[in-house]
């Protein structure tokens, strides 16, 4: 029997795939604990069957390779769900760097914990000569810059934590087929982002219990295209995108021009506040943020009164 299912959705990394399948197999445990690890290719163009098929040749059906051309992680992801065998889903990404001991510590903490889903920690892994504003705002960058980090004791998820990241979730099968899954809509691959939240949030509300450990702890390699108020605004923006999805379900809005008018207002305070802010950096990047998920959404708004009208 099968007790883990560790699922890996990938496209055109091949590079860093390998990286993370190097450090996965670094893992220590006792070899009598049974798991698979399911690499679901989301129709990649690079050599990313070849780097697969080669980890299948040392380590056999302990691997498996499974395409998902439809593109969108979300759709690998529920492939690779679809196909697991395990009474647990475990869930990482390709471009992560696995601590040797997370596959014992996930056994470990779900033998002494009942819990439905558990999120671990997850630590950015920074180039050199990154700047140190970076490193300090750390925790207000945790969407651009991938970081999870609610201290050193285990402890049950509330509401003052933000949802668990993709990069490092743990849920039984059963409680998750139980569920609707991710939604194909939101993700890499579709322009907008909110794919774990969405899931997540769904979790909180059926009233799951959930736990945070973290000794379950991945490493997150940052790229340097990454650490720039250019791709700050744009991650931020289709994180908007996701928030206006969850918004145009809303009625009874006022809206200018088919957009809500709070978001002109909101749009206006913040940007008169960056001006103000330019010598206080944590305060400047989180603004920054925060009017490019408006921006986001206004144009999403905007996107969708197009939509609209033109199938009237």
């Amino acid at each position: 029997m099968i007790e883990m299912s560790v699922i890996v959705p990938t496209f055109n990394r091949s590079g860093s795939l390998k990286k993370m399948l190097e450090s996965f197999f670094l893992q220590e445990f006792n070899s009598t604990f049974n798991y698979e690890l399911i690499v679901v290719d989301n129709n990649s163009k690079d050599n990313t069957r070849e780097c697969i098929n080669s980890f299948i040749k040392q380590k056999g059906d302990t691997v498996r390779y499974i395409l998902e051309a439809k593109q969108g992680k979300t759709n690998a992801l529920n492939t690779g769900v679809a196909n697991a065998r395990g009474q647990i889903l475990v869930f990482t990404d390709d471009d992560v760097l696995i601590d040797k001991h997370w596959l014992a510590n996930i056994s470990s903490s779900l033998g002494m914990n009942e819990y439905d889903a558990m999120g671990g920690k997850v630590l950015p892994q920074y180039p050199v000569n990154t700047p140190d504003w970076i490193k300090d705002c750390k925790d207000i960058l945790n969407g651009p810059i991938v970081y999870y980090d609610y201290g050193d004791t285990a402890r049950k998820y509330d509401h003052s934590m933000l949802p668990f990241l993709g990069a490092n979730i743990v849920i039984k099968t059963a409680v998750f087929k139980d569920s609707k899954g991710f939604n194909p809509n939101l993700g890499p691959g579709t322009g907008t982002m909110g794919d774990d939240t969405a899931f997540f949030r769904e979790l909180e509300k059926s009233g799951k219990n959930i736990f945070y450990d973290p000794n379950v702890l991945v490493i997150h390699p940052v790229e340097e295209s990454r650490m720039n108020l250019a791709y700050f605004a744009k991650w931020n923006m289709a994180m908007g995108k996701y928030y206006a999805l969850k918004d145009l379900e809303t009625a009874g809005l006022v809206k200018y021009f088919g957009i809500p008018r709070y978001l002109f207002l909101r749009v206006m305070k913040i940007s008169f506040s960056l001006v103000f802010s330019l010598f206080n950096r944590r305060k400047f990047i989180q603004l920054w943020q925060d009017l490019f998920i408006n921006i986001g959404m206004i144009k999403t708004y905007k996107n969708n009164k197009i939509l609209i009208n033109s199938k009237a």
